[in-house]
C-alpha cells in the first residue's frame, strides 16, 4: 500500500528514542518516494526558546509567550484507500478503571469543571485527569491551555511539562543518569525486601501503602502521592531512584518519559534544581488524607480504625497492618549525611 501514501505527518517528539524512530521513519519515507513532515507541537513553547538551568527563570520567560490558537477546520481529509491495520488487532488493551481512550473522552474531561485548589487531596477530585490524553495527543496542549487559561496554578503545571521534556532533550543523558553526575557515585543501599514491600503497599506507612496500592490497581496516582511515594522509596528505604522510575514507568498510564524522569529527579535531588527535601509521611497523610477517606479506601486493614489511630500508627500496633518498616527519621538521617559526604567529595 506504500504507493498510496504522499506525506507522512508527525508531531515532533524529543526522547532518544522517539529520535531515532522518526529519524527511520523519514529515511523510509524519503526512499519510498513520501514527503515527511514534522511539526513542532508536542509543547506550548518551542525548543528553540530552551536555555535554562531552572523551571523559575523558564516559566516567567514563556509564561510572556504567546501561544499560537487551535485553528478550527471545518473539511473532512480524504481517503485514497484503505490500508489494512490488523496488526494493531494485536496489541494489548490497557485496561483502567480511571480512564477511557479516545478524543470523544478526551474532550468530555476538558470540559469537565475540578477543583485545582484541591489536586493535592488524594479523597477529593481536584486533578483535571487530562495528562494521559495530552500524552496521547487526543487533546492537544494549545486547546488545553485556552480552555483553562483562567486557571494559572494548572496552567503553570503544562509548563512543567514542556521544561522537563526540553530538559531531557537537550540533556538525554538523563534517561540511567543523573542530572547532577556527581550523584551517580552514590552508592545505594538497594535493599531488594524494601523495594519489594515499597512495590506491593506494605511498608507499614497508610499514606505510601495506600498510594502504591491505588498505582498499581488504576495506573494512577495524583501529583503529591507520586512526590510522597518517591520520597520514601529514596530518601528513606535509600533505594535508587532509577528502580522507582522504571517501576512507575511499568504502571502509569499517563506515562511520560522525560516528566517521570524530572519528577523522580526532583524528589531525588540529583536534578536541576538541587535541594534535599523531607518528606514528614505521617504529616504528609494528616494534612493531605484528614479523614483517612483515602487510605481507607485501598488499606482495606485499617477500614474499621478511626482517622485519629490511623495518623499515630508509630505510637501503636494494628492486628494484620505491618508495622513501619524502618524508622524514618533515622533513613532519612542516614541518608542526609551520605548525600553530603558525596557533596564534600565532589
Amino acid at each position: 500500500h506504500l504507493k498510496n501514501i504522499d506525506t507522512i505527518y508527525v508531531n515532533e517528539d524529543y526522547t532518544p528514542f522517539s529520535i531515532q524512530r522518526d529519524k527511520k521513519m523519514k529515511e523510509s519515507a524519503e526512499r519510498n518516494g513520501m514527503e515527511f513532515r514534522s511539526y513542532e507541537d508536542y509543547l506550548l513553547t518551542s525548543k528553540t526558546v530552551f536555555h535554562h538551568r531552572n523551571f523559575t527563570s523558564f516559566y516567567n520567560e514563556v509564561k510572556k509567550m504567546k501561544v499560537r490558537e487551535p485553528e478550527t477546520y471545518e473539511g473532512k481529509f480524504g481517503v485514497k484507500d484503505s490500508l489494512g491495520v490488523d496488526f494493531l488487532l494485536s496489541f494489548k488493551k490497557v485496561e483502567s478503571p480511571l480512564f477511557s481512550g479516545g478524543r470523544s473522552e478526551g474532550l468530555k474531561l476538558l470540559e469537565r469543571n475540578f477543583d485545582y485548589s484541591k489536586r493535592d487531596f488524594p479523597a477529593d477530585d481536584g486533578n483535571s485527569r487530562l495528562s494521559p490524553h495530552l500524552k496521547f495527543g487526543t487533546i492537544s496542549m494549545r486547546e488545553t491551555y485556552y480552555k483553562k487559561i483562567d486557571n494559572t496554578e494548572f496552567i503553570r503545571e503544562l509548563y512543567w511539562r514542556d521544561f522537563y521534556t526540553l530538559l531531557a532533550y537537550y540533556n538525554p543523558y538523563v534517561f540511567g543518569n543523573c542530572y547532577r553526575r556527581e550523584f551517580d557515585y552514590l552508592e545505594w543501599e538497594n535493599n531488594i525486601e524494601y523495594f519489594n514491600a515499597w512495590k506491593e503497599g506494605r511498608t507499614g506507612y497508610p499514606i505510601v501503602d495506600a498510594g502504591m496500592r491505588a498505582l498499581n490497581a488504576t495506573g494512577y496516582i495524583n501529583g503529591r502521592l507520586r512526590m510522597i511515594t518517591a520520597f520514601f522509596l529514596v530518601k528513606v528505604l535509600f533505594v535508587d531512584w532509577r528502580w522507582g522510575e522504571k517501576y512507575f514507568a511499568t504502571k502509569l498510564i499517563d506515562y511520560d518519559p522525560a516528566v517521570n524522569n524530572g519528577n523522580w529527579q526532583w524528589v531525588s535531588s540529583t536534578g536541576v534544581d538541587y535541594m534535599f527535601r523531607v518528606f514528614n509521611p505521617w504529616k504528609q497523610q494528616e494534612k493531605f488524607d484528614p479523614e483517612a477517606k483515602f487510605i481507607k479506601d485501598w488499606v482495606e486493614e485499617l477500614r474499621d480504625y478511626p482517622p485519629s489511630v490511623i495518623h499515630k500508627l508509630y505510637e501503636r500496633k494494628v492486628l494484620g497492618y505491618p508495622q513501619p518498616i524502618v524508622d524514618w527519621k533515622e533513613r532519612v538521617e542516614m541518608v542526609r549525611s551520605k548525600f553530603y559526604e558525596l557533596m564534600k567529595v565532589s
